[in-house]
């Protein structure tokens, strides 16, 4: 990668797109860089029959408000995430799928990001990485006897066995 951007926003689901699109109507030198497939936790995080529970116009991404028959329905995941990649080709947002940032370091010149297609600096970052990628239990609860579940990888399928415990 090697490049240095104004902004890198890390993450492209719903708050990453939206920051993007708001660097982009601001002409600020951006990327968003998403390690799987825009708008992927929607589609490998969440159980197979998930629905938002936003109603659709609220659930719009800004500038792109909800045009269908049902603004106070509720939409499918899946339909979310083709509705984000439909966002991201509309708005011609700059966003590099497959890419996995590694690691962050901070210096006076703003930031270094290591990913798997190489090192970028950046003046500013926007973490838009969600708040479900990585399950964290706390330590008086890791020596319980109870059983955690862990529901990234929850599917309908799933629900007939044990889920993976935490």
């Amino acid at each position: 990668m090697g490049d240095g951007k104004d902004v890198v926003v890390v993450g492209a689901g719903q708050a990453g797109l939206a920051a993007s699109y708001h660097l982009s109507n601001r002409a600020i030198d951006h990327v968003v860089l998403e390690r799987g497939r825009v708008g992927e936790t929607w589609r490998s995080q969440r159980w197979d029959s998930f629905y938002l529970n936003t109603t659709n116009a609220l659930s719009a991404p800004p500038g792109m408000p909800y045009e269908g028959d049902e603004p106070e329905g509720f939409i499918h995941r899946d339909e979310f995430a083709a509705y984000l990649s439909e966002y991201t080709t509309q708005f011609d947002l700059p966003v590099r799928t497959g890419v996995d940032v590694t690691k962050l370091s901070r210096d006076n010149s703003g930031f270094l990001l290591h990913t798997s297609d190489g090192a970028m600096r950046a003046r500013a970052l926007v973490v838009a990485s969600g708040n479900q990628n990585s399950p964290r239990v706390q330590r008086w609860l890791r020596n319980s006897r109870r059983v955690l579940l862990n529901c990234t990888r929850l599917t309908t399928a799933a629900l007939t066995t044990c889920p993976e415990e935490v």
